[in-house]
């Protein structure tokens, strides 16, 4: 077991999915919402078109296994994204 090697000094699971060809991230979370995307208010928009999510809301879905300020500085420091990368849909890159 990974876990019990010596060498190992800890483990990262990563939940996640993966839109189908043709479909987009937006679509898809539709199909599997968050706790978070349930949060009115929760992801924030600015004029030029990127996204970040409101840092009391990071709690839940990121850091809830550190502590205080670990937490609060990684909800702080996230890195805006564009929002149009959640409406792309997935193509299989052949062109």
């Amino acid at each position: 077991m990974a876990g019990m090697d010596p060498h190992v000094v800890g483990l990262v699971y990563v939940a996640a999915h993966a839109p189908d060809v043709g479909e987009d991230e937006g679509d898809l979370g539709k199909k599997m919402p968050s706790a978070t995307s349930k949060q009115e208010g929760a992801v924030k928009k600015t004029a030029d078109g990127f996204t970040s999510l409101d840092p009391k809301y990071f709690y839940d879905d990121f850091t809830a296994d550190l502590l205080g300020a670990q937490a609060e500085f990684e909800s702080r420091s996230q890195i805006s994204m564009a929002a149009k990368v959640f409406a792309a849909p997935i193509s299989t890159g052949g062109g």
